[in-house]
């Protein structure tokens, strides 16, 4: 359901370069922008919560999840330009529209959660997905990696994710303040050998009687990205990347 847009979501890359050619100086710039719209499937979610020591206050829980690998059927519309002296460069084709399907892979993770006190609290798991099956093919029958369009033939390393929270809760007389915190490292499917991802994450909130409401800062990075998976022009082999993320929610209680 799109509240916002009628898209499922959009990727949009823009590139800007200087330089000299025989001491003229010159500049570049391109953007690429591609859509995904109408995407629909259907997977299923197992999950299961032991209890696996207790005492007094203190307890130890372990919990895992599966996720099955679906097929995903999504219109991808492509919209790209370049300039090279502030004059448009001609690319082909500047704007075209697509049907995917898409097989995305199963995943399992599996962890576990400590409850030190009713207010503080520890959480770790490890994620495992099986990222060799994910794929595309097109309504020509042309079957390519969803990595920057290549070959079938490419391999897709599968990738192991690490994660480790903890959040302590402060009573107060009418509300509960929470404190999070995080550290992960979640590789990114990558043509080969996955990427090396790194990240933080801090939250907090307020919870009353009838409502809540939260919000967390996410900071992911990785070095030596290699730009073939973003199909990048102009960054000579590898790059490095960061990401910034907010997010926040409200919940009624009824």
């Amino acid at each position: 359901m799109n509240f916002f847009g009628d898209y499922a979501w959009k990727e949009k890359t823009r590139t800007f370069g200087a330089g000299t050619v025989f001491g003229s100086p010159f500049t570049e710039s391109s953007a690429l922008d591609v859509t995904f719209k109408n995407f629909q499937a259907v997977n299923v979610t197992a999950g299961m919560l032991l209890d696996v020591w207790e005492k007094e206050e203190k307890r130890l829980s372990f919990g895992a999840v599966y996720h099955s690998p679906y097929t995903a059927d999504v219109d991808r519309i492509i919209d790209q330009s370049a300039t090279f002296d502030g004059s448009p460069v001609q690319i082909e084709p500047a704007h075209k529209r697509s049907h995917l399907e898409i097989d995305y892979p199963m995943s399992f993770g599996a962890g576990f959660g400590f409850r030190y006190s009713d207010a503080l609290s520890f959480s770790m798991n490890v994620t495992w997905t099986d990222w060799s099956e994910f794929q595309q093919e097109d309504e020509d029958g042309v079957e390519t990696r969803p990595i920057a369009g290549a070959s079938e033939d490419r391999d897709i390393d599968d990738t192991f994710a690490v994660r480790f929270g903890t959040e302590y809760l402060i009573f107060k007389q009418k509300m509960i303040v929470p404190v999070r915190g995080g550290l992960f490292y979640e590789p990114r499917p990558s043509l080969d050998e996955p990427t090396d991802v790194y990240g933080v994450s801090v939250g907090s909130g307020i919870t009353f009687k009838r409502f809540s409401i939260d919000a967390a800062y996410q900071f992911r990075w990785a070095n030596d990205v290699d730009d073939e998976d973003f199909a990048l022009p102009g960054t000579f082999g590898t790059f490095d990347l960061t990401e910034n993320l907010f997010l926040a929610s409200v919940i009624v209680y009824f």
